[in-house]
């Protein structure tokens, strides 16, 4: 079912890994249906017929019909990565385009996973706390190798609520759930799109939510941030990618389904 005015609008953007079977799993079965998942695909593997874009493509197939998501493509160039951060460029176009419909906003990445009942855990907070403009849970850490091993990486637990500018490197984007209204209390842009800060834009546009309010904090474990053979904070990979091809099938093995 899709909701004209979803109490949730997830931003989810994706970049060319097959690891995004798993995070979109990891949203449709989440226990708070009224949501809108924006998918924001750079659509590289379009057309192509390298091993990684008919993953891709078989992911969109199976998921392109799915009620809560709204699948839309960048129409990105191969060149756009090394001038301009893509995570902050798309997710600044997505907030000025309004195309977020939710009155809670939320954030994560392609191979990343949200648990079962992070929507109904965090919105139920922020729901049942009509002055708290924003919320924050624990996150777990894994790292997956490229044999498929997966090595646990710790927690990041705030412990307690966070304000002012010390959320950069503390804690992570996805951990966080926003009103949607405290975006017009920010100016844009709303995340950096500079490369050179690339890897803090989650960090840096938390600092600015932690100078308008304070970030309540919710102990419970709901989320989870994977490293991946195919992490990258700027680029789009590319099929041509020196080593890619051995990591795709060892991916392939993992993910048979893909």
């Amino acid at each position: 079912m899709k909701f004209l005015t979803p109490t949730i609008a997830c931003l989810m953007i994706s970049h060319m890994k097959p690891y995004l079977r798993e995070a979109l799993e990891s949203v449709t079965s989440q226990t708070r249906t009224d949501a809108q998942v924006l998918l924001v695909d750079s659509g590289r593997w379009i057309g192509k017929s390298d091993e990684l874009s008919k993953m891709m493509g078989k992911i969109y197939q199976d998921y392109i019909n799915h009620p809560t998501i709204e699948w839309m493509f960048t129409g990105e160039d191969e060149n756009m990565h090394k001038n301009i951060c893509m995570v902050g460029y798309i997710t600044n176009k997505v907030i000025e385009e309004g195309l977020i419909r939710g009155k809670y906003f939320c954030t994560f990445y392609d191979d990343d996973l949200y648990y079962p009942q992070f929507f109904e855990k965090m919105a139920g907070y922020l729901d049942n706390h009509p002055k708290s403009l924003a919320v924050m849970c624990i996150e777990k850490r894994t790292e997956i190798k490229e044999d498929g091993t997966i090595i646990e990486a710790g927690v990041i637990d705030p412990k307690e609520p966070l304000s002012g500018e010390n959320f950069d490197c503390t804690i992570d984007g996805m951990q966080v759930m926003l009103r949607t209204e405290i975006l017009k209390k920010i100016e844009k842009p709303w995340f950096v799109e500079d490369t050179a800060n690339c890897c803090h834009s989650d960090g840096i546009f938390l600092n600015k939510v932690g100078l308008v309010t304070q970030v309540d904090y919710l102990p419970e474990l709901l989320c989870e941030h994977r490293a991946t053979p195919f992490s990258t904070f700027t680029p789009t990979i590319d099929s041509k990618d020196q080593g890619l091809e051995n990591q795709i099938a060892i991916l392939k093995k993992i993910f048979k389904n893909c």
